[in-house]
This record gives C-alpha cells, structure tokens and sequence, in this order.
C-alpha cells in the first residue's frame, strides 16, 4: 500500500518576502490551496479547478505564474517552484510524482527552487503572461549571470490592477460608457490593464490627484463634444489640462454640467479635499 505524505509545510523565508505579502489575499489564499494539494514533488495536475472551488479569479493564477511561485507546463500541470525549500519528506513516506515528462523539463538551483533546463520554452500568451495551456509565443528561458560583467537591465514587473484600484475603476467606468453610448461590448482585460496604467502614470508621473482624475472622467463623457473624441485613456491624458480648464470654465459659466463637478471638490488647493477610498467610487455606478 502507498503511503502518501499528507502534512505540508511553508518556509517563512518565502511566505514573509514582500514579493508574496505584496499579492492580494486572494492570490496568496490560492497559493496555499495549490500547496496543500500538490503531491510530493511539488506537482499539481488541476490548478484552475482549485482555483474555481475556492472562488479565485483568473488573474490570481496568472499573478502567482507571473510573481514565479509557480511553474506552468504546456500540459496545464504547473509545480510549486519553492517546493523543495517548503518541504522534506522523509523516504519513507515519499512518492515520485508521475509526472515525470515535467520533472524531465526541470533543473534544481542550488537553493533548492525548481526552474527550467535551458532549452526548454516557457509558454507565454499574448498579453505576457505565462500560462501554460496554448503555445502563442515562445522565449527561450537561460540562466543569466547578473553581475558587474552583466549589463543586461532587470525588466520590471507590471503590476496587475484590479477592482480594488481606483485606476481600474476609472478604466472600467471608460469602458462602460463607450459601450453603452456606441452599443460595442465591453472592452477586454487587456485594454482595461492598459487603460488602468495609464490612469496610473497620470498619478504617478503628471502628479494629478485620482480624485480629481475622476471628476474630469465623468465631465468627458457627459460633455456631447468630448465623449464622442474621448475613447480611450491615452487620449484622455492627452487632453486632461484642455479638459479641466473647460470643466471649470462651464462651472463657472452655467454651463450644461454646471454643477455637476465643480461643487464636489475644490481645485483651488493641491489635494482634493475628499475622503480617498474605494466607497468614494460608488458614483461610477460599478461599485
């Protein structure tokens, strides 16, 4: 009879890395169910099924293939790349996984964490992220020496924005108009990450105020003129100064939205004067 180890453990100098506190809950929530569930090599053969019983999006699978806590293959098994750190189980108790086309396909560090032979490709879809499951484009996954002798720069993670961001608030809000207005679904996730960067450079880099952001959304697509020339965020940055200067201009006019923006915050002090939470975006109608 086979005796299969059923404890599981998880080393702190993972689960305490600002790399895995910085996901969502719900990313690390999946993380740990994935563990739990992954035979003695580290090896899961149902990761999206895990993933839908406990009520996970699909962008949680795609976060933690992505931040690389797990390795996705072509066949839709994926393995806890840290497993060996997590986990010694004795010889006794331990069973091969049967996996072993995979486990063919992997290298062990040094340290313990699983990672790709050389010459095998990492499966990439066309938004970036490794998933796995469909062969759309292929890179060649080597061992890179980072050092002095190295000149070859880290490339930064894209953040994943999601309903608890303002960004991605205001990048669905967008969508939901233009749809509705010129009766087109509604825009991908794609376009909505990219939209949700975009509002996120204007805080980050043109340092505007979400709030304020916001308000000039809601003038852009109530205004006739603009919400038929406003039909993505990149032209909403674009236009953002020619935008407010009109919004306030109306304001004070008497305008058509006269009213409707400028009493609810003041634009005369550097930060609007607004309580800045998720709730404050009730008015977009999607919270």
């Amino acid at each position: 009879m086979d005796i299969i180890a059923e404890r599981r453990m998880f080393a702190k100098t993972i689960m305490d890395s600002d790399a895995f506190l910085d996901m969502p809950l719900s990313t690390q929530c999946l993380y740990f169910h994935l563990s739990m569930r992954a035979d003695d090599d580290g090896f899961i053969n149902n990761p999206k099924k895990i993933q839908r019983m406990i009520g996970c999006a699909d962008d949680d699978l795609k976060l933690l293939i992505m931040k690389k806590f797990i390795i996705p293959f072509e066949s839709g098994i994926v393995v806890i790349k840290h497993w060996k750190i997590h986990n010694y189980i004795r010889n006794d108790r331990y069973k091969p996984t049967i996996y072993q086309e995979e486990v063919q396909k992997l290298d062990i560090k040094e340290n313990g964490t699983y990672t790709f032979k050389k010459n095998i490709p990492l499966i990439l879809d066309t938004d970036g992220i490794p998933n796995g499951y469909q062969m759309e484009t292929q890179v060649r996954l080597g061992k890179v020496s980072i050092g002095k002798d190295n000149n070859i720069p880290l490339k930064k993670e894209s953040k994943i924005f999601t309903i608890d961001d303002k960004e991605y608030l205001l990048a669905k809000y967008l969508s939901k108009q233009i749809s509705e207005r010129l009766s087109k679904p509604l825009r991908e996730e794609k376009d909505l990450q990219k939209w949700s960067t975009d509002f996120e450079k204007m805080v980050r880099l043109d340092k505007l105020d979400i709030n304020e952001i916001k308000e000039v959304l809601m003038f852009s697509q109530k205004n006739k003129f603009w919400q038929n020339n406003i039909l993505s965020a990149s032209k909403f940055r674009k236009q953002y100064l020619t935008l407010l200067s009109q919004m306030l201009s109306d304001d004070k006019k008497g305008g058509e939205d006269s009213g409707k923006y400028g009493n609810r915050i003041q634009f005369n002090v550097p930060k609007v004067e607004r309580e800045d939470t998720i709730e404050s975006y009730e008015d977009l109608g999607l919270i």
